[in-house]
């Protein structure tokens, strides 16, 4: 099973964002982190987020980072996939980078990755089975699901009451209680992350919109002690809601 972290996106100066991705780096004695920054058609752009993306991660006490190259191979990337044992996709525009995973064909590689992946914003989205675009996110018109990587079975929204509209989007609450009527969403604001493993685990304030309600997601963890053996049983309710 895929370790996934879905990160809610903004500035990584920010104290606490860089405190989640501190936290995702250590579950990881031995970092080898791959860089797979594809979620812009702009190859002057590529290189200079570059040695930012390297100088960040170094600065968190990763020694071994590798770069996905738009222009690699297919045997190249998968090549350099095995290597990893960390997988690391930034944001930007989510269409343009799921269009350039089917174009070097790498899907199905990601799929059954066997270390931690990790997504900032539209890195995130695109693990969903279907995400969530809102409208005003970069312009969009409209609000709506896409289909993704298909790596998790949730939907999620990104920037979640960022007031910045191209980020946040025009009416994000009112479009996520209407479209959570679908399917559930859940909603990362830019200092918070989601943990899924096949079950969902909080960090910071993350909130569900399921059949037109919003509410908090909670970490819950339940201890039960069994009759005469005193054994103790420890049931977990990652995405328990109350």
């Amino acid at each position: 099973m895929v370790k996934l972290y879905f990160l809610g996106g903004g500035d990584k100066a920010d104290k606490v964002i860089r405190s989640n991705y501190r936290k995702i780096i250590k579950s990881n004695k031995n970092p080898s982190l791959l860089l797979l920054a594809w979620a812009t058609d702009d190859i002057e752009k590529m290189k200079y987020y570059k040695p930012i993306m390297f100088d960040f991660f170094r600065s968190l006490g990763v020694n071994k980072i590798i770069y996905a190259d738009i222009n690699d191979s297919y045997e190249i990337l998968k090549r350099k996939i095995k290597k990893s044992n960390m997988l690391y996709i930034p944001g930007g525009l989510p269409d343009v980078l799921l269009r350039n995973i089917n174009k070097k064909k790498i899907g199905e590689i990601i799929k059954k990755y066997d270390g931690t992946i990790f997504g900032s914003s539209a890195g995130a989205l695109v693990f969903c089975d279907k995400y969530i675009i809102l409208r005003g996110q970069d312009g969009e018109p409209k609000t709506k699901f896409v289909k993704g990587l298909g790596l998790a079975n949730i939907s999620v929204s990104v920037h979640y009451r960022s007031l910045v509209k191209h980020l946040g989007g025009e009416t994000p609450v009112n479009d996520l209680r209407i479209f959570s009527k679908k399917r559930k969403i859940y909603s990362i604001p830019e200092e918070s992350m989601i943990y899924y493993d096949g079950n969902i685990k909080v960090f910071g304030k993350v909130y569900l919109f399921d059949k037109g309600k919003k509410i908090r997601v909670k970490n819950w963890i339940l201890y039960i002690l069994l009759d005469k053996s005193l054994k103790i049983t420890f049931l977990n309710f990652n995405n328990a809601i109350w």
